[in-house]
């Protein structure tokens, strides 16, 4: 398993997918470029049995180990997870004649990489997928994606397979549920939003923000105080800190690291806003409906399949007078019954078992019928 950047959905997949007995009839090798992430993905892998083998940080030399490794016949079947770990394994896997798997985990958008560098990260990625033995995507809207990024190139396209993402369902269904308003000195009438993610552009955390700005201005004021509570770390979190102290919302907007139990954060608030801008399918949604808590999500191709059939309310992604209209109506109705409802089916719809026995058969296709 190469794995350039262990972040995200691709950690949260891996510690899912590969807890499942049928990946014990394989012999599992991960190999990752030193970072803190690496770290935590090595930890998480211990319990399976699954060594993480770490390389230095920079990408060379993640690509000389990894290539190394398929030269020397280390291993019988690569699977890459996320586009430039497929650039780095295709092309060599090919040569030598094993097995490479590269699994879509984010998707590109028309928007994106249009500068020169881009378009050679466009093209070495057309060129990789060209060359991976299957391509699997981890939602339909992702796999449709897909012909943006190979030009409706019909070898490449005719090679993808979908695997939707799961979770650990019943991890998530029973839950304990934290005590964050002691915990972070709130009002028992304070009414919290949580976002759980990095804060970067993506995850839309700057228009919900602007949300909330927007319902601190509303005459007459809420009945209650809203208060998000933003669950999560990254190299971006520090800069949001000082934003959010420029605009004075330090008493509407609490901080908290990520936490492995974050199950229990999630039934902690009053609803969950996901406001991406992409997706390639949403984990934290999954979550948030298994939990049984509220949850407002952008319409975004990822989150809306996902969100399809389910209590969750949808808004425009980017459009904050609509969030902030959700946030309010929430506020104001209590919708958790019906997402307590529908936390027992959702806790069908998304585990991830039957899903990994599916990618494990997939590994045991591509190993009987070699390159």
């Amino acid at each position: 398993m190469a794995i350039t950047h262990p972040v995200g959905g691709i950690q949260t997949w891996c510690k899912y997918y590969y807890r499942h007995p049928r990946f014990r009839e394989f012999d599992i090798e991960m190999i990752a470029p030193l970072s803190e992430e690496c770290l935590h993905l090595q930890k998480a892998m211990e319990p399976l049995g699954i060594p993480v083998r770490v390389t230095a940080s920079t990408i060379p030399n993640f690509a000389w180990e990894t290539w190394r490794s398929i030269v020397d016949g280390r291993w019988d079947l690569v699977h890459a997870h996320g586009f430039t770990a497929g650039d780095i394994c295709a092309p060599v896997a090919r040569l030598f004649e094993v097995p490479c798997l590269v699994t879509q985990h984010d998707v590109i958008l028309d928007s994106q990489y249009n500068d020169f560098k881009g378009k050679l990260i466009r093209a070495a990625t057309r060129i990789s997928l060209a060359l991976a033995t299957r391509i699997h995507s981890v939602s339909e809207s992702a796999a449709a994606n897909l012909a943006v990024v190979v030009h409706d190139r019909k070898a490449t396209l005719d090679r993808v397979t979908v695997i939707a993402n799961g979770i650990d369902s019943k991890a998530f269904y029973a839950a304990p549920v934290a005590d964050l308003r002691s915990e972070l000195g709130l009002n028992a009438d304070d009414f919290l939003v949580g976002f759980f993610g990095r804060y970067m552009k993506q995850k839309g955390f700057v228009t919900l923000m602007d949300a909330l700005q927007l319902l601190l201005a509303r005459t007459p004021p809420l009945a209650r105080r809203p208060v998000i509570v933003a669950v999560g770390s990254g190299a971006y979190r520090t800069s949001e800190e000082r934003k959010v102290a420029a605009l004075g919302l330090q008493a509407n907007v609490r901080f908290i690291d990520f936490r492995p139990l974050v199950a229990s954060l999630l039934k902690a608030v009053d609803v969950i806003a996901v406001p991406s801008l992409w997706e390639a399918c949403g984990l934290i949604a999954m979550e948030a409906l298994v939990c049984g808590t509220p949850l407002i999500a952008s319409d975004c191709d990822g989150l809306a399949e996902v969100t399809a059939r389910t209590p969750a309310t949808q808004f425009p992604m980017e459009d904050a007078a609509a969030l902030a209209a959700a946030i309010e109506a929430h506020l104001v109705t209590d919708h958790r019954p019906a997402a307590r409802e529908f936390a027992e089916s959702a806790a069908k719809r998304y585990s991830a078992d039957p899903l990994a026995a599916d990618v494990a058969a997939l590994y045991e296709e591509l190993l009987a019928r070699g390159h």
